[in-house]
């Protein structure tokens, strides 16, 4: 009985994917009939913005429409289909599939134009389970990158865009909750040889500030915020003067520090130093990180 329960499952599995993978050779859109030899899947592209505020990482989301076709009211990274050719209500294609990105980015996020268009994206991965979508077989490109924190707004087929803690995420759609991890775990590795990170910070600021940024990208992996401001408040600030990456502005009148023994001193960064540094570690490391932050 054990052994027939099994060969029904098997049988009922075949079954459900014979379904999910059944197509025709014959379509009809907007241009008209077309055929294809071979079934094809859809593209999607999907872009993960973090940013950083005080000592927080963040995500940028948006809420797909109460009317969405799947999905409706889920929560779901910015992305969406590659246009392949023109139609008469979407005049435009995507010529590559970042550009894709870029586009869905600014529809769904009004994310600001002159950032967007700017913005190097970074793979994260492609993803394309064969269930991963329940209105057919869609493979995405997944990027990554970090910006500073702007106002966004929901727009085309997004109700809401939102920025949410990457510690206190809703439910999300698709696999997109693993799409994030991923990300997050490309930041963590890219981050010590990325001079991009000093871009959320401003043109001066102080050791805080510098501290509160790398915490944040790794604050899952440290625990408690004062608990660790508290143990490697010494060992950050010894590394970074070991780097000699940053230059004090003079005659600038100090900051409030908010973590006792970290000056409040305003600096600026030396990109040329750093680049400098990293070059030679990762011809010593190879793809290895060295840590601002002791995270043994």
């Amino acid at each position: 009985m054990h052994i027939l329960k099994i060969i029904c499952t098997f049988a009922q599995n075949l079954e459900t994917m014979a379904d999910f993978i059944k197509t025709n050779d014959y379509y009809e859109d907007e241009n008209g009939p077309f055929r294809y030899k071979y079934a094809r899947a859809s593209l999607t592209a999907d872009t993960v913005i973090f940013s950083v505020e005080g000592h927080q990482l963040y995500v940028l989301l948006i809420q797909r429409n109460e009317n969405a076709d799947t999905e409706a009211g889920k929560w779901a990274i910015p992305g969406g289909f590659l246009r392949v050719y023109p139609t008469p209500s979407e005049p435009r294609i995507d010529f590559t599939i970042d550009e894709c990105g870029r586009r869905e980015l600014q529809e769904e996020t009004h994310f600001p134009d002159d950032i967007t268009k700017n913005l190097d994206l970074r793979l994260v991965g492609v993803f394309s389970r064969a269930n991963r979508d329940e209105r057919g077989r869609v493979i995405t490109v997944a990027y990554y990158n970090l910006a500073r924190k702007c106002e966004v707004e929901g727009g085309d087929d997004a109700a809401i865009a939102q920025w949410w803690a990457v510690n206190e995420l809703p439910e999300l759609a698709f696999d997109h909750q693993e799409i994030i991890s991923a990300a997050l775990k490309q930041l963590r590795a890219d981050f010590q040889f990325d001079s991009a990170a000093f871009r959320l910070l401003d043109k001066t600021f102080t050791y805080r500030q510098l501290f509160d940024l790398y915490y944040a990208v790794y604050s899952d992996m440290f625990g408690d915020y004062q608990t660790f401001v508290e143990s490697q408040r010494g060992n950050f600030i010894n590394q970074i003067k070991k780097l000699d990456i940053l230059d004090e502005i003079s005659g600038k009148k100090e900051q409030e520090s908010s973590h006792p023994g970290i000056s409040g001193k305003l600096y600026t960064f030396n990109e040329e130093k750093y680049k400098a540094i990293v070059e030679e570690k990762k011809k010593k490391m190879g793809t290895r990180c060295f840590n601002l932050i002791n995270r043994d």
